[in-house]
């Protein structure tokens, strides 16, 4: 089922991210737990999907409009993750 996530779903969404950081090369920044979840739940309010199968996030998508830094163009990015 895709579904828009609540913060309840906060803990498994960090865990997700937990385990895909960890399976990045080396040489990656480690991960600061307030930074992220500050930024999980900042997501979480303004609207992130997630596919739920039997009650577990298998994954997530999820958009912003921003620009590059180059220019004042908006354009949309757009991150997802599946386990």
């Amino acid at each position: 089922m895709i579904r828009l996530a609540t913060v309840e779903d906060l803990s498994e969404i960090y865990m997700m991210l937990n385990v895909m950081h960890s399976e990045t090369i080396e040489g990656t920044s480690p991960i600061d737990s307030e930074k992220l979840t500050s930024a999980i739940n900042n997501a979480l309010h303004k609207g992130v999907v997630v596919f739920d199968v039997n009650g577990k996030i298998a994954g997530s998508i999820a958009g912003v409009e921003t620009s590059d830094w180059w220019s004042k163009e908006n354009i949309w990015l757009i991150c997802g993750f599946c386990l």
